[in-house]
This record gives C-alpha cells, structure tokens and sequence, in this order.
C-alpha cells in the first residue's frame, strides 16, 4: 500500500485469497492502515492524505505466463473494495488526528 506515493517496510499488505476471507482480508488492511496512520502521525507537516493505492505485481496471465517483474496493477475492487479503504481510512484518520483529502469524503 502506498499512501500519497509513499510506504514503509511495514506497508505491504500479504493476503492469501484461496485461505482468507473478506472480513480476514480486511482486518490485515486495516492494520497497514493503522501502522502507517500511527508512524505518520508523529509527523510536524503532514500533508493531507489525499491518495492510497492498492497495488500487487503477482498477476500471471490466463494461460500462465509470468507479466514480468515491472508489472504492478491495482487490488482495489478485487482484493477489498474502496468502500472498505474508505471506512478504515476514515476512522483511522480521526483516531490518528491525520487529514484527509476529498478522495476520501
């Protein structure tokens, strides 16, 4: 996950869709969002949150082949939707004092 662009070690979000399911999926995004929202928190100039992407490069292609290593395509909607980003997001936000941009109204 990235947050503005940017990430931290502790930002990669692992998730195993054959062995987990939603509500397991999403308690493991709501904790990056956590650890990240509780390390940015400590910041004196934030910027406001305005963007966070989703994104994994463990794709291959219907008939197996690997995409390459530069390849990188969007979770969101697949892994867990942008409601449930939003609603972690939100509440998190307020718990951690962060601002949030209008993506996330």
């Amino acid at each position: 996950m990235t947050f503005n662009g940017k990430a931290k070690a502790t930002s990669q979000f692992f998730y195993n869709l054959s062995k987990e399911n939603n509500e397991e999926i999403y308690k493991k995004m709501h904790a990056v969002v956590e650890d990240y929202f509780s390390w940015y928190s400590d910041f004196q100039n934030k910027e406001e949150i305005k963007s966070i992407a989703l994104t994994s490069s463990d794709f291959k292609c219907s008939n197996g082949c690997s995409l390459g290593p530069n390849f990188s395509n969007s979770v969101l909607n697949l892994v867990v939707t942008k409601e449930e980003v939003i609603k972690a997001v939100k509440e998190l936000g307020q718990k951690y004092e962060i601002s949030l941009g209008k993506a996330f109204s």
